[in-house]
């Protein structure tokens, strides 16, 4: 720490001791130095006996404060070697440390803690929300938090603080500091540094130590930081052994987050230890970097260097926005899926644990799936990607079918696809009435033979052929194809299976028949989509008696929710839902964009092929590290995310097309990182929110004047008596719309503890409603 002693420092222990306050709140801007003032506060707190401890939130999650908190008070003053049993993670953690700081409180003189770098931890709005529960909680104790001014950060959280503001330094105290930091200094570089780094004194820190090594000072630094910090990198890179390494190893420290392991980040350059350590061991090296050589980790100096790093370094070949390629939002027309496609071992878990029923969200990723098993080598698969097109050969779309009938189609349809399988050995019988099903719905079937031929072309002078089939008492009639002849009078579909079944089962052959997007047939008639949904369950229950025929279907959840509770436990089994885990989305996200050929190289340091990929490092490649006050994994996924607390892989697609089109310059050449801007991303990010919305009212039309009215009047969260009049009776009972909308995600059903009070509300989530804000 150095010993040029910040003017602050004063007034900042008069504000302490205030005993109206529990503490002070400290703001300031990047490498303003509030950390410097931290630690000269720390070491004056204890040359007066007072008991002191700094803890940097930098990477700390708030799930381990309170550990943070305890390992460096038994450290330093020894007073919980006996109350360890006490560590543990969540809120109650932070309850339970308060309880034993309060309890010891009398061993210490004037204790106070010192918690830098808020706006650094991982989840800043979680961390203040701790430290504020926790500052409450504390008795005899002082608290003092550093930040930067981010709009997550709400410094109203610590009305009970004083705040204090950190500007730049007065050009008197940068002269003053630059004399004791380096009293060879001469007195030209001096001022140059004052006047360059325009009272930042980390940075004049910095270039002070940089000027050493220049000749003509003055002319070799730019006008901003940036500049600086850039120089600053060269001399450490001029001044190394091995530049190239250091080269390296700023670029892995900086994407991988600014603080790594030494022995992780030698790994990544494939160097031994020893000879990383050797190149950090240099003193204008030493200065970009704090090492702690018992942990064992080297992380920037300040997070400013490893922006810098970010923001000019060449990462990419140079190209344009414009000719990056994202994929399709739909999946069935997606040129990507094979290069982006995050398995999660749904394919090993429908296959080998035949879970014949797969749900999720609209856009969760089910048509991916469909498409990865149709090119599954292991299994023979029979897939059909628009399943109404073959349903309504049988059912017409003006007409309608009682649960009986609806179900005997749907085996109608997987029989006329398993027809398919038929082998030219088998009993002629079968082979013929296996063709007549499959010409009846339109299917390909086999090219007839010369005589075969001939009489088709004369039975194309008769007009076309009528068959009959059915499944037990239900019957159908189709007209067939012209110069198509039947074998018989009637077809048995359910006998067809079981022979077909039979005969694959006798040859060691297993077919599976996949149906997908079930969700497109009577789109928007939910009375007619349920009753689909509950025949085509009940079909399922028949096949999966056979040995050798298997089906999967791929249901949107709301669909599934249709059918009968009691009838849904009989599928627990045989049912899988598909859930993403936001590293798992996060994923998709980056391989999106990581497939393009500029990004070959970072995709290999990122290991982004494979299952280790560093996302956080990644996400920084595209994005600003921070958005709104969050850190920018935090930040996408809580603006993704559906009151079922679901994230759905398309929306990474469309919020890559949506950030590149409001990039301010889409066609302009791009060679360094982050991709994209803090305002495109904000700006698609508001976009999608619309669209989600929209979807919700135009597309799923499921309490569409409810939803409206809550938009209208920007309804976040609420009780039902509050909203009870904002529905349409015509749309629905209350209850059932309120149910529907749940389903869908728009509504999440929380409780609310005021006092001793507890009441159940509703919350529409922040994918909903961001557009509102903008409107």
């Amino acid at each position: 720490m150095e010993s040029f002693q910040r003017p602050e420092l004063v007034d900042f222990l008069h504000r302490l001791d205030n005993p109206d306050r529990r503490g002070v709140f400290v703001l300031g801007g990047p490498a303003i130095g509030k950390t410097v003032l931290l630690q000269q506060l720390e070491a004056e707190l204890q040359r007066q006996g007072r008991a002191a401890f700094l803890i940097s939130l930098r990477l700390i999650d708030v799930d381990n404060l309170s550990a943070q908190i305890m390992d460096k008070i038994t450290r330093v003053a020894g007073v919980f070697e006996d109350k360890r049993t006490i560590r543990a993670s969540g809120g109650g953690s932070l309850r339970q440390s308060a309880a034993v700081l309060n309890q010891v409180a009398e061993q210490l003189q004037a204790p106070v803690l010192l918690l830098d770098g808020l706006d650094e931890s991982p989840y800043s709005r979680r961390t203040a929300a701790a430290v504020e529960e926790l500052s409450h909680a504390l008795n005899g104790w002082k608290l003092v938090v550093a930040s930067r001014p981010t709009p997550g950060i709400e410094v109203r959280r610590f009305d009970q603080f004083d705040v204090l503001e950190l500007g730049p330094l007065a050009e008197t105290d940068m002269v003053a500091m630059l004399r004791e930091t380096d009293p060879n200094l001469a007195e030209d570089a001096i001022r140059a540094v004052v006047t360059l780094t325009h009272g930042n004194p980390l940075v004049a820190r910095l270039a002070a130590r940089a000027a050493q090594h220049r000749a003509a000072y003055g002319l070799v630094f730019g006008d901003h930081l940036e500049g600086v910090i850039e120089s600053v990198v060269d001399d450490a890179l001029s001044a190394s052994p091995d530049p190239a390494l250091l080269d390296l190893f700023l670029e892995e420290l900086a994407l991988a987050g600014g603080q790594d392991r030494i022995s992780a980040l030698a790994g990544k350059l494939r160097v031994p230890e020893d000879q990383v350590r050797r190149v950090l061991g240099y003193p204008p090296v030493l200065s970009l970097f704090t090492v702690d050589q018992q942990a064992g980790t080297v992380a920037f100096a300040h997070v400013f260097i490893q922006e810098a790093l970010l923001s000019r370094r060449v990462f990419v070949r140079p190209f344009r926005l414009a000719e990056l390629r994202f994929g399709a939002e739909e999946a069935e027309r997606d040129d990507l899926l094979d290069a982006s496609f995050v398995g999660r071992h749904s394919l090993d878990r429908i296959l080998g644990q035949q879970r014949s029923i797969v749900i999720g969200d609209r856009g969760s990723g089910k048509s991916a799936i469909f498409r990865k098993l149709a090119e599954e080598t292991s299994v023979e698969t029979l897939p059909v990607a628009n399943t109404g097109d073959l349903l309504h050969r049988i059912v017409d779309k003006d007409a309608w079918l009682d649960a009986d009938a609806l179900r005997a189609a749907w085996l109608v349809v997987i029989a006329a696809v398993v027809a398919s399988t038929v082998p030219g050995e088998a009993p002629k019988a079968l082979r013929r009435n296996a063709k007549d099903l499959r010409a009846a719905l339109g299917l390909p079937t086999e090219p007839p033979g010369r005589i075969g031929r001939a009489m088709r072309a004369a039975a194309r002078l008769l007009g076309g052929t009528t068959l009959k089939f059915g499944v037990g008492p239900v019957s159908f009639e189709a007209t067939l194809p012209a110069g198509t002849r039947t074998g018989g009078s009637f077809l048995d579909v359910e006998s067809l299976l079981q022979e077909t079944d039979n005969l694959l089962n006798q040859t060691g052959r297993r077919v599976v028949v996949l149906l997908d997007r079930i969700d497109e047939t009577f789109k928007y008639d939910r009375g007619r989509q349920e009753a689909l949904v509950q025949a085509l369950l009940q079909a399922e229950a028949h096949v999966s008696r056979l040995d050798s025929i298997e089906l999967v279907v791929f249901l949107r959840t709301d669909l599934f929710e249709l059918y009968d509770i009691q009838e849904k436990n009989k599928l627990v089994s045989r049912s899988l839902t598909l859930d993403w885990s936001e590293e798992d989305w996060l994923q998709v996200l980056i391989r999106r964009v990581f497939a393009n050929e500029p990004f070959d190289r970072l995709a290999r340091r990122l290991h982004v092929t494979d299952e280790e990929t560093e996302v956080r490092a990644a996400l920084e490649v595209l994005f600003p590290t921070e958005i709104e006050g969050q850190p920018i994994d935090r930040w996408l996924v809580d603006s993704l995310r559906n009151g079922n607390g679901d994230i759905s892989p398309r929306l990474a697609v469309l919020l890559l097309h949506l950030t590149r089109e409001h990039a301010a310059q889409p066609d302009a050449v791009v060679a360094a990182v982050p991709l994209f801007s803090a305002d495109a991303v904000q700006r698609a990010m508001t976009k999608l929110s619309e669209l989600s919305f929209s979807e919700v009212v135009n597309d799923f039309k499921v309490a569409p004047t409810f939803v409206l009215n809550c938009r209208a009047g920007k309804l976040t969260s609420f009780t039902l008596s509050e909203v009870e009049q904002l529905f349409d009776g015509a749309e629905g009972k209350i209850g059932e719309q309120v149910r529907l909308l749940e389903r869908l995600g728009f509504l999440e059903r929380v409780v609310e503890q005021r006092g001793t009070q507890i009441r159940s509300m509703f919350r529409i989530p922040r994918l909903y409603t961001r557009c509102w804000d903008y409107a």
